[in-house]
Protein backbone atom coordinates (compact mmCIF):
# COMPACT_ATOMS: atom_id res chain seq x y z
CA UNK A 1 0.00 0.00 0.00
CA UNK A 2 2.81 2.37 1.04
CA UNK A 3 4.62 1.74 -2.33
CA UNK A 4 1.19 2.28 -4.36
CA UNK A 5 0.68 5.66 -2.49
CA UNK A 6 4.42 7.01 -2.77
CA UNK A 7 4.35 5.92 -6.67
CA UNK A 8 0.48 8.07 -6.76
CA UNK A 9 2.56 11.39 -4.78
CA UNK A 10 5.33 10.39 -7.49
CA UNK A 11 2.73 11.06 -10.34
CA UNK A 12 0.89 13.71 -9.05
CA UNK A 13 4.58 15.57 -8.24
CA UNK A 14 5.69 14.99 -11.81
CA UNK A 15 2.06 16.26 -13.11
CA UNK A 16 2.27 19.22 -11.44
CA UNK A 17 5.69 19.94 -12.30
CA UNK A 18 4.83 19.56 -16.02
CA UNK A 19 2.44 22.25 -15.82
CA UNK A 20 4.40 25.04 -14.44
CA UNK A 21 4.56 27.81 -15.89
CA UNK A 22 8.13 29.44 -16.40
CA UNK A 23 8.18 32.90 -16.77
CA UNK A 24 11.08 35.92 -17.06
CA UNK A 25 11.04 39.11 -15.90
CA UNK A 26 13.17 40.84 -17.81
CA UNK A 27 11.19 39.73 -21.59
CA UNK A 28 11.28 41.98 -24.06
CA UNK A 29 8.64 44.78 -24.04
CA UNK A 30 7.13 43.01 -27.56
CA UNK A 31 7.12 39.74 -26.14
CA UNK A 32 3.73 37.37 -26.50
CA UNK A 33 3.64 33.74 -25.81
CA UNK A 34 4.45 32.62 -29.12
CA UNK A 35 7.25 34.82 -30.00
CA UNK A 36 10.21 32.81 -28.14
CA UNK A 37 10.49 29.32 -27.11
CA UNK A 38 11.84 29.45 -23.56
CA UNK A 39 12.23 25.82 -23.25
CA UNK A 40 15.57 24.83 -23.86
CA UNK A 41 16.31 21.58 -24.93
CA UNK A 42 19.58 20.71 -26.40
CA UNK A 43 23.02 19.46 -25.23
CA UNK A 44 26.47 20.94 -25.64
CA UNK A 45 29.08 20.21 -28.63
CA UNK A 46 32.30 20.52 -25.73
CA UNK A 47 35.39 19.38 -27.09
CA UNK A 48 35.32 20.95 -30.41
CA UNK A 49 37.30 24.44 -29.73
CA UNK A 50 38.61 23.59 -26.04
CA UNK A 51 40.20 20.43 -25.89
CA UNK A 52 39.34 18.53 -22.72
CA UNK A 53 41.21 15.05 -22.86
CA UNK A 54 38.20 13.31 -20.88
CA UNK A 55 35.99 14.21 -23.80
CA UNK A 56 38.37 13.68 -26.48
CA UNK A 57 40.93 10.94 -25.12
CA UNK A 58 42.08 10.20 -29.30
CA UNK A 59 43.95 13.31 -29.55
CA UNK A 60 46.28 13.02 -26.21
CA UNK A 61 47.25 9.40 -26.52
CA UNK A 62 49.91 10.76 -28.92
CA UNK A 63 51.19 12.32 -25.81
CA UNK A 64 51.86 8.66 -23.73
CA UNK A 65 55.01 7.55 -23.15
CA UNK A 66 56.88 11.20 -23.47
CA UNK A 67 59.06 9.97 -20.53
CA UNK A 68 60.57 7.66 -22.43
CA UNK A 69 60.99 9.33 -25.60
CA UNK A 70 62.50 13.15 -24.34
CA UNK A 71 63.39 11.94 -20.65
CA UNK A 72 65.15 11.91 -18.36
CA UNK A 73 65.06 15.14 -18.93
CA UNK A 74 61.97 16.31 -16.68
CA UNK A 75 61.43 20.10 -19.24
CA UNK A 76 61.90 18.30 -22.29
CA UNK A 77 59.31 15.75 -20.67
CA UNK A 78 56.95 18.77 -19.81
CA UNK A 79 57.26 20.57 -23.11
CA UNK A 80 55.97 17.34 -25.05
CA UNK A 81 52.85 16.02 -22.95
CA UNK A 82 49.80 17.83 -23.66
CA UNK A 83 46.96 17.52 -21.33
CA UNK A 84 45.08 20.34 -22.13
CA UNK A 85 44.35 22.74 -25.23
CA UNK A 86 47.57 25.09 -24.44
CA UNK A 87 49.99 22.35 -24.31
CA UNK A 88 48.36 20.60 -26.74
CA UNK A 89 49.77 23.50 -29.00
CA UNK A 90 52.87 23.72 -27.11
CA UNK A 91 53.83 20.01 -27.25
CA UNK A 92 53.00 19.55 -31.54
CA UNK A 93 54.25 22.96 -32.30
CA UNK A 94 52.06 25.60 -34.06
CA UNK A 95 51.70 23.42 -37.55
CA UNK A 96 51.31 20.26 -36.59
CA UNK A 97 48.36 21.13 -33.93
CA UNK A 98 47.16 23.35 -36.24
CA UNK A 99 46.83 20.20 -39.06
CA UNK A 100 45.53 18.26 -36.19
CA UNK A 101 42.93 20.39 -35.09
CA UNK A 102 41.25 21.36 -38.65
CA UNK A 103 40.52 17.27 -38.94
CA UNK A 104 38.98 17.33 -35.83
CA UNK A 105 36.61 20.47 -36.39
CA UNK A 106 35.36 19.12 -38.95
CA UNK A 107 35.08 15.32 -37.80
CA UNK A 108 33.57 16.03 -34.05
CA UNK A 109 30.64 17.64 -35.83
CA UNK A 110 29.18 17.24 -38.73
CA UNK A 111 26.11 18.28 -40.81
CA UNK A 112 24.73 14.67 -40.20
CA UNK A 113 25.17 15.30 -36.44
CA UNK A 114 23.22 18.24 -36.54
CA UNK A 115 20.71 17.28 -38.33
CA UNK A 116 20.38 14.11 -36.04
CA UNK A 117 20.00 16.61 -32.78
CA UNK A 118 17.44 18.42 -34.73
CA UNK A 119 15.49 15.52 -35.42
CA UNK A 120 15.50 14.56 -31.63
CA UNK A 121 13.61 17.78 -30.67
CA UNK A 122 17.02 19.94 -30.07
CA UNK A 123 16.05 23.69 -30.05
CA UNK A 124 19.44 25.05 -28.45
CA UNK A 125 23.40 23.86 -28.29
CA UNK A 126 25.64 25.33 -26.27
CA UNK A 127 29.31 25.89 -28.21
CA UNK A 128 32.15 26.29 -25.68
CA UNK A 129 34.79 28.85 -27.46
CA UNK A 130 38.39 29.81 -26.00
CA UNK A 131 39.78 33.53 -26.24
CA UNK A 132 42.48 32.26 -28.47
CA UNK A 133 39.84 32.39 -31.55
CA UNK A 134 39.66 36.14 -31.14
CA UNK A 135 42.51 36.91 -29.28
CA UNK A 136 45.62 35.00 -29.97
CA UNK A 137 48.49 35.21 -27.14
CA UNK A 138 51.29 33.40 -26.03
CA UNK A 139 51.71 30.37 -27.45
CA UNK A 140 48.14 30.76 -29.57
CA UNK A 141 50.00 33.76 -31.32
CA UNK A 142 53.09 31.86 -32.26
CA UNK A 143 53.72 30.85 -36.02
CA UNK A 144 55.57 28.46 -38.12
CA UNK A 145 55.70 28.65 -41.42
CA UNK A 146 53.12 31.21 -41.12
CA UNK A 147 50.19 28.85 -39.59
CA UNK A 148 49.04 29.59 -35.84
CA UNK A 149 47.87 26.64 -33.54
CA UNK A 150 44.04 27.81 -33.78
CA UNK A 151 44.11 29.49 -37.52
CA UNK A 152 40.57 28.11 -38.68
CA UNK A 153 38.65 28.01 -35.57
CA UNK A 154 36.22 30.68 -36.11
CA UNK A 155 35.38 29.68 -39.84
CA UNK A 156 34.65 26.30 -38.15
CA UNK A 157 32.50 28.08 -35.89
CA UNK A 158 30.86 29.78 -38.47
CA UNK A 159 30.24 26.51 -40.27
CA UNK A 160 28.84 24.71 -37.15
CA UNK A 161 26.23 28.26 -36.45
CA UNK A 162 25.40 27.92 -40.62
CA UNK A 163 23.90 23.95 -39.85
CA UNK A 164 22.69 25.09 -36.36
CA UNK A 165 20.48 28.20 -38.45
CA UNK A 166 19.94 25.71 -41.22
CA UNK A 167 17.95 23.10 -38.99
CA UNK A 168 16.00 25.59 -36.83
CA UNK A 169 18.05 25.59 -33.91
CA UNK A 170 19.78 28.35 -31.90
CA UNK A 171 23.17 28.47 -30.29
CA UNK A 172 24.80 29.58 -27.29
CA UNK A 173 28.24 30.56 -27.76
CA UNK A 174 30.14 30.14 -24.38
CA UNK A 175 33.36 31.73 -23.56
CA UNK A 176 34.73 28.82 -21.59
CA UNK A 177 38.36 29.59 -22.05
CA UNK A 178 39.83 32.71 -20.70
CA UNK A 179 43.63 34.21 -19.93
CA UNK A 180 45.09 32.96 -16.90
CA UNK A 181 42.36 30.31 -16.57
CA UNK A 182 38.95 30.90 -14.33
CA UNK A 183 39.64 27.65 -12.66
CA UNK A 184 42.94 26.08 -13.45
CA UNK A 185 41.42 23.15 -15.20
CA UNK A 186 42.00 21.55 -18.36
CA UNK A 187 37.92 22.62 -19.39
CA UNK A 188 39.68 26.60 -19.05
CA UNK A 189 42.28 25.91 -21.73
CA UNK A 190 45.59 25.47 -19.33
CA UNK A 191 46.12 23.47 -16.48
CA UNK A 192 47.74 25.28 -13.87
CA UNK A 193 49.92 24.11 -10.96
CA UNK A 194 50.66 21.16 -12.26
CA UNK A 195 53.12 19.21 -9.59
CA UNK A 196 55.73 16.86 -11.69
CA UNK A 197 56.50 14.61 -8.98
CA UNK A 198 59.04 11.68 -9.02
CA UNK A 199 57.63 9.62 -5.90
CA UNK A 200 53.95 9.05 -4.43
CA UNK A 201 53.22 9.97 -0.83
CA UNK A 202 54.02 6.56 0.49
CA UNK A 203 57.66 7.51 -0.56
CA UNK A 204 57.04 4.50 -3.48
CA UNK A 205 58.79 5.11 -7.27
CA UNK A 206 56.81 6.92 -9.19
CA UNK A 207 57.96 6.46 -13.21
CA UNK A 208 59.46 9.75 -14.22
CA UNK A 209 57.15 12.08 -15.91
CA UNK A 210 54.19 11.70 -13.83
CA UNK A 211 52.11 14.41 -12.39
CA UNK A 212 49.41 14.95 -9.57
CA UNK A 213 47.15 18.57 -10.40
CA UNK A 214 43.71 18.76 -8.97
CA UNK A 215 45.12 19.25 -4.85
CA UNK A 216 47.39 21.74 -6.38
CA UNK A 217 45.07 23.48 -8.61
CA UNK A 218 44.97 27.20 -8.93
CA UNK A 219 43.91 29.98 -11.66
CA UNK A 220 45.02 34.11 -12.35
CA UNK A 221 42.49 35.00 -15.04
CA UNK A 222 40.83 38.54 -13.61
CA UNK A 223 42.00 37.87 -9.84
CA UNK A 224 44.16 34.91 -8.95
CA UNK A 225 43.07 32.10 -6.39
CA UNK A 226 45.66 33.43 -3.96
CA UNK A 227 43.40 36.80 -3.37
CA UNK A 228 43.09 37.99 -0.37
CA UNK A 229 38.91 38.12 -0.14
CA UNK A 230 38.95 41.37 1.68
CA UNK A 231 41.15 43.26 -0.37
CA UNK A 232 40.59 41.31 -3.71
CA UNK A 233 39.29 44.79 -5.71
CA UNK A 234 42.62 45.77 -5.12
CA UNK A 235 43.95 42.58 -6.91
CA UNK A 236 42.21 42.53 -10.21
CA UNK A 237 44.42 41.93 -12.87
CA UNK A 238 43.98 44.87 -15.37
CA UNK A 239 45.62 43.16 -17.79
CA UNK A 240 43.30 40.00 -18.38
CA UNK A 241 40.37 42.29 -17.33
CA UNK A 242 40.93 44.24 -20.51
CA UNK A 243 41.88 41.30 -22.78
CA UNK A 244 38.90 39.70 -21.59
CA UNK A 245 36.41 42.91 -22.10
CA UNK A 246 38.22 43.63 -25.81
CA UNK A 247 37.53 39.54 -26.85
CA UNK A 248 33.77 40.47 -25.52
CA UNK A 249 33.25 43.26 -27.88
CA UNK A 250 35.11 40.90 -31.06
CA UNK A 251 32.57 38.43 -30.01
CA UNK A 252 29.35 40.51 -30.22
CA UNK A 253 30.23 42.26 -32.84
CA UNK A 254 30.77 39.39 -34.94
CA UNK A 255 27.84 37.74 -33.64
CA UNK A 256 24.95 40.25 -32.46
CA UNK A 257 22.92 40.16 -35.86
CA UNK A 258 23.45 36.12 -36.45
CA UNK A 259 20.54 34.17 -36.88
CA UNK A 260 21.33 31.20 -34.86
CA UNK A 261 22.86 32.99 -31.84
CA UNK A 262 20.44 32.92 -28.89
CA UNK A 263 23.40 34.57 -26.85
CA UNK A 264 26.48 34.47 -25.16
CA UNK A 265 27.64 33.28 -21.87
CA UNK A 266 31.09 35.63 -20.45
CA UNK A 267 32.29 32.66 -18.59
CA UNK A 268 32.04 29.68 -17.60
CA UNK A 269 32.80 27.61 -13.92
CA UNK A 270 35.63 30.18 -12.45
CA UNK A 271 37.19 28.86 -9.09
CA UNK A 272 34.97 28.08 -6.37
CA UNK A 273 36.62 30.48 -4.26
CA UNK A 274 36.85 33.40 -6.09
CA UNK A 275 35.53 36.43 -4.51
CA UNK A 276 32.26 37.20 -5.37
CA UNK A 277 32.48 41.10 -5.73
CA UNK A 278 34.57 40.71 -8.44
CA UNK A 279 32.77 38.09 -10.27
CA UNK A 280 29.80 41.02 -9.82
CA UNK A 281 32.20 43.94 -11.40
CA UNK A 282 33.22 41.66 -13.87
CA UNK A 283 29.09 40.74 -14.89
CA UNK A 284 28.07 44.20 -14.11
CA UNK A 285 30.50 45.61 -16.94
CA UNK A 286 29.09 43.58 -20.32
CA UNK A 287 26.02 44.83 -19.21
CA UNK A 288 26.84 48.39 -19.34
CA UNK A 289 29.24 48.37 -22.25
CA UNK A 290 27.90 45.92 -24.25
CA UNK A 291 24.33 46.48 -23.98
CA UNK A 292 24.36 48.66 -26.96
CA UNK A 293 26.26 46.21 -28.83
CA UNK A 294 23.97 43.32 -28.89
CA UNK A 295 20.88 42.89 -30.92
CA UNK A 296 17.70 43.48 -30.13
CA UNK A 297 16.87 39.74 -29.53
CA UNK A 298 19.18 39.45 -26.73
CA UNK A 299 16.73 39.92 -23.74
CA UNK A 300 19.53 40.44 -21.04
CA UNK A 301 23.32 39.85 -20.79
CA UNK A 302 23.79 37.56 -17.75
CA UNK A 303 23.63 39.75 -15.49
CA UNK A 304 23.00 39.44 -11.35
CA UNK A 305 19.40 39.29 -10.60
CA UNK A 306 17.81 42.31 -8.87
CA UNK A 307 15.56 39.99 -7.01
CA UNK A 308 18.93 38.04 -5.14
CA UNK A 309 21.64 39.78 -3.95
CA UNK A 310 25.54 38.77 -4.23
CA UNK A 311 27.09 37.71 -1.27
CA UNK A 312 29.55 40.34 -0.83
CA UNK A 313 33.55 39.53 0.83
CA UNK A 314 33.98 40.46 4.03
CA UNK A 315 35.48 43.76 4.35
Amino acid sequence: MMKAASLALAAQMMASASATEYTCDDLPADYTADSETWKVMGTSLGGQFVLEPWITPSLFYQFLGADAKFGPDIEEIKKHTGMDHKSFCTALGPKEANKQLRRHWKLWVTEEHIKALAAMGTNTLRIPVGDWMWSPYDVYAEMEDGIKCNDGAVQELDRVLALIHKYGMKALIDMHAWKGSQNGLDNSGETKHVKWVVEYQDHTYAPLGTFDHWKYKGWDWIISDKADWGNAMNEINWNHWEHTIKTLHRVVEMYKDHPAVWGIAPVNEVGMWTPMDVLQKFIGRPTGSLATRRRTGWSSWMRPSAAVPWPRAAS
